[in-house]
């Protein structure tokens, strides 16, 4: 479904270390080609959310992923590239109008995006810091993480993935994904809607 690759998550700098069944992805040509391509498509995204901002119009992820998929199979995405593309896809198929939607940001110092299906916001725009605190029946569906489950699950499964690439010798923004700033940043993280950062 989601045919973009990440240029956050490799194998450093040494293509020594990358596995020669992910050569072709991963060596150091691959990763400045997706750089370049991720670059061009947050640039677009990035004017697009300026004119929402000054104008003060509610975000259109849709709008969003047109972007992103106008660039065919070629294009590359991270967190926030994915997740926009997982909202559009999940947006077109609820049959339940009335299941809320969203992308979830974490909040500084935290960088990570994802998508949540059944939890809402306060009247801030606020989602519980601890997920043990979210709906029974709240979903996560984090395609960079490549995890879906309920979201009192998504913290032991996340570690559990950081712990998977960290022992397959994967980076994330050239740190270990076992660094505790990475590791716990889903615990330690305020939540908030993507859609605050557009004053209504």
């Amino acid at each position: 479904m989601l045919p973009l690759k990440s240029d956050n998550k490799d194998y450093g700098e040494d293509d020594a270390r990358i596995p020669p069944s992910k050569l072709a992805r991963y060596h150091e040509d691959a990763r400045d080609n997706r750089t370049i391509l991720l670059n061009k498509i947050q640039c677009e995204i990035y004017a697009l959310e300026a004119t929402w901002r000054q104008s003060r119009r509610a975000p259109n992820f849709g709008a969003l992923a047109r972007i992103i998929t106008a660039k065919g199979a070629c294009a590359a995405g991270n967190c926030y590239e994915q997740a926009v593309l997982a909202y559009d896809f999940l947006r077109t198929r609820l049959n339940d109008a009335s299941l809320p939607i969203d992308i979830v940001s974490l909040e500084r110092p935290g960088n990570h995006n994802f998508v949540v299906i059944g939890q809402s916001t306060d009247g801030n725009g606020q989602y519980p810091k601890q997920f043990s605190d979210w709906h029974p029946d709240a979903f996560i569906v984090d395609p960079w993480s490549k995890i879906a489950c309920r979201a009192a699950d998504y913290p032991r499964q996340w570690s559990e993935k950081m712990e998977k690439w960290a022992a397959r010798g994967l980076q994330v923004d050239d740190a270990s994904p076992l660094n505790p700033s990475w590791l716990d940043a889903l615990r330690d993280n305020n939540k908030i809607s993507r859609r605050k950062a557009f004053p209504a």
